[in-house]
C-alpha cells in the first residue's frame, strides 16, 4: 500500500468517514485480442493485487470489449456514399470511408465545432459514433450488445471466483458544448445504473434525486485510464457500497 494513503487511513479526520472509495488499474494487461477472455483475464491481473473481493466493481473500456469481440472494420472494404463524401470535404479531416462507418452506426448526428455529434444506433449520444480509428486501414466500433457483454464478463468472474461483482463498460463522451472528453457508460450488469434517492428538506418537504451512478463510476475510472497512449484498460473501484441487480441494463435509463 502506498505509504501516503496508509497514513491516511490512520488520520483522526477518516475515523467518522463511512466510505472509502479506492480506485486502481489493472497491472499489465496485454493487447487485447479476438476471442480473448476478459473474465478470466481479470481474475488472473487481480491475483499480484490481493485478488478479487466482494463487489468490486470492473470498469473497462469499450475498445478491449470490441476487439476481444471482433468489431474491427475494414475501412479499404468501405465504399462511401455521397453523404459520406460531401461531410469530407466540409469537414477536412476523417477519411469518407471512416465518415461513411460513422453514419452507419448513427441514428441522426450534428455537425458542432467540426466534431461529428451522433445519436448511436443503441441509444448514446457519442461523438463518431463511438467509433475508432486503429490505424489508416481499420477502426473499431462498440459492442454489439455491451449490457450482455457486460453481464458475460461479470459472470466469467463470478464463476472463478465466487464473488459478488460488478461490471461497467465505458466509452470517451464529447459534447457539443464543451471542448474536450470525457466518459460515459455504455453497458452495466451488476449494479443498478441508476440510484434514486429521497431527499429530506426543511418544512418536512422531500424531494426525488437521481444520480447515473454507471457514469460516475466510468468518470472515476477514466481519471487513471486516460483517453490514448496509456494502456489502462480496466479499472478497478473497491469501497462504493451499491445494490446487486444483476438484471440490470443501461438500457433503462436512455429517453431514447
Amino acid at each position: 500500500m502506498k505509504e501516503w494513503f496508509k497514513n491516511l487511513l490512520e488520520t483522526e479526520m477518516l475515523n467518522n468517514v463511512s466510505e472509502i472509495i479506492v480506485s486502481f488499474p489493472l497491472p499489465n494487461i496485454p493487447e487485447i485480442q479476438q476471442g480473448d477472455n476478459l473474465g478470466a483475464l481479470i481474475v488472473e491481473k487481480m491475483g499480484p493485487v490481493g485478488g478479487v473481493q466482494n463487489w468490486d466493481i470492473f470498469v473497462i473500456a469499450s475498445k478491449v470489449v470490441s476487439k476481444s469481440e471482433g468489431r474491427v472494420v475494414d475501412l479499404t472494404a468501405i465504399d462511401p456514399t455521397e453523404e459520406a463524401r460531401q461531410l469530407y470535404k466540409r469537414l477536412g479531416r476523417k477519411s469518407p470511408q471512416l465518415i461513411q462507418l460513422i453514419l452507419d452506426h448513427s441514428q441522426s448526428y450534428t455537425i458542432t465545432n467540426g466534431r461529428i455529434i451522433s445519436r448511436h444506433r443503441l441509444g448514446f449520444i457519442l461523438t463518431s459514433a463511438g467509433v475508432d480509428q486503429l490505424d489508416d486501414k481499420t477502426a473499431i466500433v462498440l459492442p454489439e450488445d455491451p449490457d450482455k457483454s457486460a453481464a458475460t464478463i461479470r459472470q466469467e468472474i463470478e464463476n472463478l471466483t465466487q464473488k459478488h461483482v460488478a461490471v461497467v463498460i465505458s466509452d470517451s463522451e464529447g459534447r457539443p458544448d464543451r471542448r474536450g472528453a470525457g466518459a460515459i457508460s455504455i453497458g452495466v450488469s451488476g449494479i443498478d445504473p441508476l440510484q434514486v434517492n429521497e431527499v429530506q428538506l426543511e418544512g418536512g418537504k422531500s424531494k426525488i434525486t437521481e444520480e447515473t451512478i454507471s457514469d460516475l463510476l466510468a468518470a472515476q475510472a477514466s481519471l487513471i485510464m486516460g483517453q490514448r497512449g496509456r494502456n489502462i484498460p480496466i479499472v478497478c473501484i473497491r469501497g462504493f457500497h451499491y445494490r446487486q441487480n444483476n438484471k440490470a441494463n443501461i438500457k433503462s435509463i436512455l429517453h431514447h
